[in-house]
């Protein structure tokens, strides 16, 4: 990295990712939409002002009527807190997209970290075997190793070079992955941050699965968003009835009759109401209260899947904090001091060319599998802070 680059942290990414990604910034807009639209379902119609000539039969000069619309049958109250839920809802939905995508920027970042980490170790391998190969062709050109060996050798150097590359790209795919996430972010002069591994032993957590389910089916957005839909149909059933009912318009009339005459002026109050239902209320209401219906069940299914989410989320941790402990406990113990036995081992005529390519194949396998399982670790407590919607307690 040059001295201008910025350096970002899983922090920085996660930030970034909420600030610039265009799936988050939908989401926001849409509710942005919703909000707007609550802000006016609940206010009463504006009054109406019509000047005009008088088409009557007695001519008068011009006709002043100023009319407003009362809410006492309490629909628009109605509408408006219909329509307050319906934004709930939709800041839900919001916060389920700010939960997800932030996954995945994390779960992108660990893949960084482990094609990261990858690619150094091969890096690592391949300078192993060049020196390998070296030592190896000195010994075939003074005759002490036959040519299938000298030519083992160099396949394998091969081998490593190409599985060197292949790291590279990979480490490549992960950072692009980062960015897109992240959205329209500048990658130039930008470098990610990875923690070492291997300075400080990594700290096992303890989850408990019953707190993880728990804190899902109260935490989460999807069922809070779900309970509002239930909220948003109890009242389309409230509204559909409450036509039945009547509204009240008050109006102020004003006429200048021909030249001469008086003025006539009052206040006029009038009740608007359905004589006579068709079927159109009534279907209304069957519609509203099957709708309610629906949602109650959907969420039933809501519920059943955040819980299986969850379940499947705690399933994975207990599986890779297993795996995790045994690395740190009992394989990579002896693993670094295979790695030093088996070059110098080979240096010193000790090892024999077979002997010394299975112990580097073990240790590339340990160290491989070591680094999958530290980031396959962190990508599980990932899993399970999106399943309940909650911050565990760092130790990594």
């Amino acid at each position: 990295a040059s001295e201008t680059a910025k350096i970002l942290t899983i922090e920085d990414i996660i930030a970034i990712t909420i600030e610039k990604n265009p799936d988050i910034n939908a989401a926001k807009e849409k509710l942005a939409y919703f909000e707007a639209a609550a802000r006016g379902s609940s206010t009463w119609p504006n009054p109406e002002l019509v000047i005009g000539p008088n088409t009557g039969s007695i001519e008068r000069k011009e006709n002043i009527l100023l009319s407003q619309l009362f809410d006492i049958s309490g629909k628009f109250h109605l509408k408006g807190e219909k329509a307050d839920r319906e934004a709930f809802y939709e800041a839900c939905q919001l916060q389920e997209v700010i939960l997800e995508t932030s996954l995945h920027a994390r779960l992108g970042y660990y893949d960084y970290c482990t094609a990261f980490e990858l690619y150094k170790l091969q890096e690592k391998n391949t300078e192993i075997f060049k020196k390998a190969l070296e030592k190896s062709e000195i010994e075939y050109n003074l005759g002490n190793i036959p040519q299938a060996e000298f030519l083992r050798f160099q396949l394998e150097e091969a081998r490593s070079v190409q599985a060197l590359i292949h790291a590279e790209n990979q480490l490549k795919i992960a950072r692009s992955t980062i960015f897109s996430i992240m959205g329209q972010y500048d990658r130039k002069n930008t470098e990610i941050a990875v923690p070492d591994i291997n300075s400080n032993p990594i700290k096992i957590k303890e989850i408990k699965e019953e707190e993880i389910l728990d804190q899902a089916l109260v935490n989460r957005p999807v069922i809070k968003g779900q309970e509002a839909l239930i909220s948003v149909k109890e009242y389309e059933i409230s509204i559909a009835k409450r036509e039945r009912f009547p509204d009240l318009i008050v109006s102020y009339r004003r006429d200048s009759n021909r030249e001469y005459e008086p003025e006539e002026n009052g206040v006029v109050f009038r009740f608007a109401l359905p004589v006579f239902d068709y079927g159109s209320i009534g279907s209304q209401i069957d519609m509203a209260e099957a709708g309610l219906r629906q949602e109650e069940a959907m969420l039933s299914s809501v519920k059943i899947k955040v819980k299986l989410e969850a379940e499947k989320a705690c399933y994975e941790f207990l599986e890779a904090r297993s795996l995790l402990t045994a690395f740190r406990d009992k394989i990579l113990v002896n693993s670094d001091d295979l790695l030093w036995k088996a070059q110098y081992g080979y240096e010193e005529g000790a090892f024999s060319y077979l002997e010394f390519m299975d112990a580097m194949k073990t240790y590339n396998e340990i160290q491989k599998e070591y680094i999958e399982a530290v980031y396959r670790y962190y990508g599980a407590i990932a899993k399970c802070e999106r399943a309940a919607s909650m911050k565990l307690e760092e130790e990594l």
